[in-house]
């Protein structure tokens, strides 16, 4: 009818309804009050970015600091992840490190976390910020094998603790289930064994984002 919003389509004894910023319950007064026969389907708007939305394979891409925050990024629910911004699901938790047993002086202990990664042969160094003290490395991922994982650092002198983030890009899942294959804990042996290198010391609380 004129002045309603979305359309109505007949295909094959069953009418498709059309959303445009419908509320359903309208729509669906719109369709009985048509005297429509057949079966009602209800279609988004806009299917494209309905997937873009809800791509469970591409892990939401985020790397860098959080503008509202100014920390590292906490973990998607759905893929291998570890954060110490990670605050609300305990599996992909992981404490900050405090440096200050090996050192007070936050830019030796900048140095030292820089050369620990620089070290470790299964990462690549593609980001340093001497000033934010932000660094970013990529690795290859355990799930899928030939992914990539996101591995990042930010060193806050005011807290004088190192932060973390170490994420797997893409998401692995086996039909029928809907849960994305553990990585068994990969990510956080990645960042036990950098932080044994410091010898940094894991601090017991939930803090950080």
């Amino acid at each position: 009818p004129p002045g309603t919003q979305g359309s109505l389509r007949r295909s094959g004894g069953m009418t498709a309804l059309r959303m445009g910023g419908v509320d359903r319950r309208e729509a669906l007064r719109v369709l009985l009050a048509g005297g429509l026969s057949g079966a009602a389907v209800l279609q988004s708007p806009s299917p494209a970015s309905a997937a873009d939305n809800n791509d469970l394979f591409q892990a939401k891409f985020q790397q860098g600091m959080n503008k509202r925050t100014e920390r590292l990024f906490a973990c998607q629910t759905q893929n291998n992840c570890v954060s110490v911004s990670a605050s609300k699901n305990p599996t992909q938790f992981g404490a900050p490190w405090d440096f200050t047993p090996v050192t007070n002086d936050p830019e030796k202990a900048w140095a030292s976390l820089k050369k620990a990664v620089a070290a470790d042969s299964s990462l690549t160094l593609d980001e340093v910020d001497d000033v934010k003290h932000y660094l970013r490395a990529t690795g290859t991922s355990k799930v899928p094998k030939d992914g990539v994982d996101d591995v990042e650092f930010l060193l806050v002198p005011s807290e004088k603790i190192c932060t973390y983030r170490s994420a797997a890009r893409k998401n692995v899942f086996v039909y029928p289930y809907q849960v994305a294959i553990s990585d068994g804990g990969f990510q956080k042996e990645r960042m036990a064994g950098i932080r044994e290198r410091l010898r940094g010391v894991g601090l017991n609380y939930l803090g950080c984002g």
